[in-house]
């Protein structure tokens, strides 16, 4: 059973939104934080050491998050795949694990992204 073709249709496009945005933030949020790292790597007792903490620290919380939740989306995919009469639909199994495993990260970059548009820069 393929299911509801405007709900594959739908979350096709969620899924490839949340990508567009993904890369649009991130360039934003690298091109911030390069000018961090190149203000620290001039002046280390200037360097804002908050900035360059939260670089690390919020990349390990939102990849262990996004890969919990691909791990579960495994299991899901598993389910679909191997009880297709039993009302499996792969296709939409694979696009809510994909929108789930994306939303962590999409989470954070957008964060970064309105955080950092609000803070002055150097």
């Amino acid at each position: 059973m393929i299911g509801d073709p405007w709900r594959l249709w739908t979350l096709g496009l969620r899924n490839a939104q949340m990508g567009a945005e993904m890369f649009d933030a991130s360039r934003s949020v690298v091109e911030h934080r390069h000018e961090v790292m190149r203000d620290a790597a001039r002046n280390p007792l200037a360097a804002d050491s908050a900035e360059l903490w939260l670089m690390g620290a919020e990349k390990v919380a939102a990849f262990a998050a996004a890969g919990a939740a691909a791990a579960q989306g495994w299991a899901t995919l598993q389910q679909a795949w191997f009880r297709p009469m039993a009302g499996g639909r792969f296709g939409e199994a694979a696009l809510r694990s994909s929108i789930r495993t994306m939303t962590p990260v999409h989470a954070t970059v957008t964060a970064n992204v309105r955080r950092l548009r609000k803070k002055p820069r150097t």
